[in-house]
Formats: structure tokens, sequence, C-alpha cells
């Protein structure tokens, strides 16, 4: 919302579409959003690649489908990498609740398998999640992982601030959500706060929680224990955000999605 259509960012240009993302909506309209981006894309890459022709098309998830937004450059010679940040089965599993041989999930499963298959190139973060896309039938000789590493150009010469015996500070950033657990930290701070002096619980990030979060801190008295910030924080602030804890936790709940 209010980000320029288009603009240069560390000199790679940006294009932005006009889809608007709907956190913790239904399957259903989830779905819908993918489709309307899809088209869009599809669009879009089509008539840039017309006036300059792409040699190769690195494709994000989710969803898998949007791969073939490159279809058209894809038809005239472009290679075509699919980036699996997500595998949607395992996602929609640990979002619903719904087992893996559930029949809406299969239909997810056969479109990644599809998707995979238009790619030329398929990566991937995990070798988890590597060997999940082998074994559901995706080509292994496709298959590689580079994993989600730190910008060494923003990260490398940060310093870790010295310990204070006057505060703790607890760290999580990230998106709040249930499968992300951040609701358990709020478990933790409760019961630690008579037991870590100046223990202090910080909530950096934005989500579909943001509100059950603020409203348990209230009831439960937290507020000078937990810290919840405005929203995501950009790369520029991080490093100083991370840099000022003490200790951080990923307290992600256990299932199909996050063990992966």
């Amino acid at each position: 919302m209010g980000e320029a259509p288009r603009e240069e960012v560390d000199g790679v240009e940006v294009r932005r579409l006009p889809v608007s993302r709907n956190r913790g909506s239904s399957m259903l309209s989830q779905a819908f959003e993918y489709l309307r981006f899809l088209v869009l894309a599809a669009g879009w890459v089509a008539f840039a690649h017309l006036r300059r022709p792409f040699s190769v098309i690195q494709v994000h998830t989710p969803p898998d489908a949007l791969v073939f937004a490159a279809t058209i450059p894809k038809l005239f010679g472009a290679k075509v990498i699919l980036d699996i940040h997500d595998l949607l089965p395992e996602f929609f599993a640990a979002r619903t609740g719904r087992s893996l041989d559930d029949r809406v999930l299969a239909i997810v499963a056969a479109e990644e398998r599809i998707s995979c298959r238009f790619a030329d190139r398929v990566v991937t973060v995990t070798s988890h999640w590597r060997d999940e896309l082998a074994g559901r039938g995706v080509d292994p000789e496709k298959l590689s992982v580079v994993m989600n590493l730190a910008d060494a150009d923003i990260f490398g010469d940060v310093t870790a601030k010295e310990p204070e015996k006057e505060r703790f500070v607890v760290l999580y950033h990230g998106t709040f959500t249930e499968r992300y657990g951040v609701d358990l930290l709020l478990d933790a701070a409760s019961r630690l706060r008579t037991e870590i002096p100046g223990l202090e619980v910080r909530l950096v990030g934005d989500g579909e929680q943001r509100e059950v979060l603020h409203a348990r801190v209230r009831e439960e008295g937290l507020e000078d224990v937990v810290l919840i910030s405005d929203g995501m924080v950009g790369p520029d602030r991080l490093p100083g955000v991370l840099a000022d804890a003490d200790v951080g936790v990923v307290p992600n709940r256990s299932n199909v999605f996050t063990d992966g």
C-alpha cells in the first residue's frame, strides 16, 4: 500500500502490480489472489519480453503456478527458474489442519508437480524439501538447494552489544502467525517474568495475529515485559535490532510445514 508502481532498488528495476494481499484469508480467497496476480504478471512479462527479450526468468513462489507467467518468454527460448520457498501442500496442511492425503491438497500437489515440470530448473531452500519434491515426482536433476542466508553486505559489520545486568532482551522478528508460534513467547514471558530480572520480550514484525497478541499483552498485564513493533523493520534497521538482543528465538510450532 502506498508504494510506487515503479522504482529502482539497489540498481534493480522494480515493477509492482495492483494486487492486494489479505493475510489469513481462506484457501479459496487466496487462490483467487494468486490467479489474479498470475494473469497480471503473465501479461506484463509477455509485453516486457517482446520489447527486450529475457534470457532467464526466475519466479519466486508462492504460488508455484506463477511459473506459467513466463510462458511467452519460454516459447521464445528463455530459461525459467522456479524458486520454491514454501512447499504449498505442507503450507496448506499446516494452515487448515488437513492431511497431506486430502483430495484438495492432492490438487495442490499436482499443481506443484506440473509447475516444476514446466521449469528448466527448480530451487528450494532445504535438502529436506528437495527430497520431498523428488519424492513427489520432480526430476532430481532439476533440483538445487539455495538456503535463505543473511546478506553479508548488510550484516557483515554488525557488532553484538555487551550484556547488561539490568535487562535481558529476547527477540523474535518475522511474521506474526499461528504456525510460527509467536503466541508461545507470551506464555514464556508470563512464566519467566519473575525468574529473569529485567526480562524484555520484543516482537518485531507484522501479520494476522497482531491484534490477538496486543490483546493478550493487555489482558495478562505484560506491557512491562512484552514490546510489539509498529510493523516490519527494513534491512537498514534490522542489523541494529538483532545486535541489541541477548537471545533470538524461532518458536515455530512443530508441523509438516515448519519441520521442513
